[in-house]
């Protein structure tokens, strides 16, 4: 018994409609000396064939290490197995066996890959599959995956130092978070330590903030979680659930009422020559971290609070 090949999104009609067109074209070719030209004005050159046949020979990432913020290229290649010729083919991406977008490929098996622009929907590891959506001699050869690993917005792999900012109700800190393109944020981890001598609960207030002039705007969001401090930096995450477009925002933390906490920075010390009095070292300078001291924000400008985002393409 032959084998069928399961296609998805049989709702998209230029899909149907070319497999559709492609199986007949398929029975065809296996059946008799030539493709009748009234079918195939579309779909296949030449005007006698017997074997409709096309793999997927190459499928790759183009960028090896993909953050949430930005997309990346997918190239995409077909080789002609069979003497019957397409002159356009369709091809889907999906993530995680969940569909993402549809393509056509002109002239499949040229030396010309297909590139395809692709944004994660989320970050950990995706498997991203490119499925050729044809009804053609060998089904086996019409799908290929590759597993990617998709990293977390923010600078946590960046550390390389013990060092801290205290923060509180009354001296909240704030980092800055960018995103080129809608996300939708599932939850935020900081990297925080005690400031105080005990270990006890105490309550630690997330907030986002829209981005006025380069210091905390408009509150968008803003989540409590009770958590224990401890001697060492450790991970805390806080649920978000929020989809927003892509923009500057601010990452602000506090404790409440008169609870303190450490929220740990990295440093880079600025490349090149540099010639500095005793011991001082000279570290490269940014806007992405401000406290709050004095009744106006101030900017750290040599410190990157650490934080991770999890987030995905935006629900909206």
């Amino acid at each position: 018994m032959r084998k069928w090949y399961k296609i998805y999104n049989m709702q998209r009609g230029f899909i149907l409609g070319s497999m559709v067109l492609l199986a007949t074209i398929s029975a065809g070719c296996a059946n008799t000396e030539s493709v009748s030209s009234s079918m195939n004005d579309s779909v296949v050159s030449g005007l006698k064939c017997q074997n409709l046949d096309y793999e997927i020979s190459e499928f790759n990432l183009v960028s090896s290490m993909p953050t949430l913020s930005g997309s990346y290229n997918l190239n995409v290649s077909l080789e002609q197995l069979g003497d019957c010729k397409a002159d356009e083919l369709p091809i889907s991406i999906y993530e995680d066996n969940n569909f993402v977008s549809q393509h056509k490929l002109i002239n499949p098996g040229s030396t010309v890959p297909l590139t395809i622009k692709w944004a994660p929907k989320k970050d950990g590891d995706i498997k991203l599959t490119a499925k050729l959506e044809l009804m053609d001699h060998d089904f086996d050869n019409n799908t290929e995956s590759i597993n990617i690993l998709v990293y977390p917005l923010g600078n946590y792999r960046r550390i390389n130092d013990l060092t801290s900012e205290t923060f509180s109700a009354a001296s909240p800190g704030a980092e800055l978070l960018q995103t080129s393109v809608p996300i939708h944020v599932s939850d935020i981890e900081v990297y925080l330590q005690k400031a105080t001598d005990t270990e006890v609960p105490s309550t630690l207030i997330l907030q986002i903030n829209t981005d006025d002039g380069g210091k905390p705007g408009n509150l968008i969001k803003q989540v409590e979680k009770v958590i224990t401090l401890h001697d060492q930096f450790d991970w805390y995450s806080v649920p978000v659930d929020l989809s927003i477009n892509a923009g500057d925002y601010w990452i602000q933390l506090t404790m409440k009422d008169s609870g303190l906490a450490k929220w740990h920075y990295s440093r880079k010390q600025a490349g090149g020559s540099q010639y500095l009095a005793g011991d001082l070292v000279k570290y490269e300078t940014n806007k992405n971290s401000i406290v709050f001291t004095e009744n106006t924000w101030r900017l750290l400008q040599d410190k990157d609070f650490s934080f991770k985002v999890h987030a995905g393409g935006s629900n909206e």
